[in-house]
């Protein structure tokens, strides 16, 4: 007759090898997502030379820009030339210089 105070439950071993593969794969992943955010603003920074004017949400390009200049939650303000595009989300972009590509906008509007 079995004691029911030796009985043990055993955890299924699927479930102990689905645990240890989320353990061992966890810190890597989060570090490897850390450094592409990292990677992607510091290129996105590099684009364009920005000078914020009276409002710290305003983007300004001055000069030439080679690449493409986003504002996310930013006004962009174009007073140089842009070799591709524009894009702005939740800002207006005002094109004051030239734009050779492209020029979006969701929620706010096209000025030129």
């Amino acid at each position: 007759m079995t004691d029911v105070n030796t009985f043990t439950l055993q955890p299924h071993p699927t479930l102990v090898t689905l645990v240890m593969l989320q353990r061992a794969f966890s810190r890597p992943l989060a570090i490897l997502c850390a450094l592409l955010c990292a990677g992607v603003a510091v290129c996105a920074r590099q684009q364009a030379t920005l000078s914020p004017e009276k409002d710290p949400t305003t983007m300004i390009i001055e000069g030439e820009s080679a690449g493409d200049v986003f504002g996310m939650g930013h006004s962009v303000v174009v007073r140089g030339t842009v070799k591709h595009g524009v894009m702005a989300f939740g800002g207006d972009v005002v094109v004051e210089g030239r734009v050779e590509g492209d020029v979006g906008v969701i929620g706010g509007t096209i000025t030129q």
